[in-house]
Order: structure tokens, then sequence, then C-alpha cells
């Protein structure tokens, strides 16, 4: 790995409050609950990254909500690392799809329940950061999208990043990258 990865970023620099309000969860339901939990939104994860992934191949996959949200796209890019040598990250964006000249950089998610407004702004951070890379690697990006799949729900919810939003995400990551390399610095990561 030549650079941190987004997510170790977001991590490492996670505001205090909200790493309190994590630790206070796993405390309240117990660590053998939140692994069991964290372990079942991997396997959530992965199942509609493998169906996204069956979908861009053959046009079908065994999620009928992915194949009824996915058709009238195209795949420009999938799966692809994206490295911003500027500021010194590297991160795996799902997905841009295009559709009507737009091209969209989309994460994929998965979850038990829809999630508030407010629970979005790191999906967006994550997405603004990817959008950096993209852009310093010359691939054009009209628009963002947080495509959360939802247990038990018919239609994916879909949250959509414009492109100031994605600017803006941006340069909040890059912030965080630079707490992130100070904090390096001082033996903190």
């Amino acid at each position: 790995m030549k650079y941190p990865s987004v997510t170790k970023i977001l991590d490492a620099t996670m505001d205090p409050v909200k790493r309190a309000a994590l630790d206070a969860w796993k405390m309240r339901v117990g660590e053998q609950e939140a692994e069991r939990i964290r372990e079942a939104a991997f396997i959530r994860g992965h199942l509609i990254d493998a169906n996204v992934d069956l979908w861009r191949r053959t046009g079908g996959c065994k999620d009928p909500r992915i194949t009824a949200h996915l058709t009238g796209y195209t795949f420009a890019h999938h799966e692809l690392t994206v490295v911003s040598e500027a500021h010194k990250y590297q991160g795996r964006l799902d997905a841009v799809l295009q559709i009507n000249g737009q091209s969209i950089l989309v994460d994929f998610k998965g979850a038990t329940k829809p999630k508030a407004g407010k629970y979005m702004t790191d999906y967006e951070t994550q997405i603004g950061a990817y959008y950096g890379a993209c852009t310093e690697m010359g691939i054009h990006i009209d628009s963002g999208c947080v495509c959360m799949f939802v247990d038990g729900m018919d239609k994916p919810v879909l949250h959509w990043i414009s492109i100031d939003s994605l600017k803006f995400s941006h340069v909040h990551f890059t912030q965080r990258v630079q707490a992130y390399y100070r904090m390096k610095e001082d033996g903190q990561v």
C-alpha cells in the first residue's frame, strides 16, 4: 500500500464525540454482540458488492432491488483504486455509473434500517475523498450518490450529493488527511 486508505484516515481522525458514542454503544450491547453486528454488516456489504458485480458482468443478479436500480446505467469504473498524489491517500471506490451523459460516483451500502441525514456526513466525506482522487486522475464526475440497500425495503434509499457538496467534502477530507499525518508524526497512529 503506497498511502493510507480513506477508511483508515477516517477511522484515525474520527471526532472524539463520535468515538465516545461508538465506545458507549459497544459497552451497552456488549463486545460479542457488537462483533456479531459488525460481522453481519460485513456479510451484507459483501453480498451487495457481489450482486452489483454480477449485474455489471451479466445484466442480472440474485437481488431484484439491485437489478431494478441499475437498469439503464452503464459502468465507467467498478471497484477502482484511486490515488491522490497531492494529498497522499488512496481508496477503492465502488463505481462510477453513467446515465444520460452524466457520471455519478456511487458508494453502495447496506443497512438494517434507513439512516438519518446526520449519519450521512461520514459517507459524504468518504465520497468526497474519492471525488478528489478521481479529479486528480482525470476521471470526470458530475455528482455523487450513496445508494443504500436497506433490509426489507424494495428500493434503495438514495442520498444524492451535488458537485459543490463533493468539492466541500473533499476539502474537509484533506483537512483530516493533514490531521492523520500529524498524528502519525506524533506516534498516535
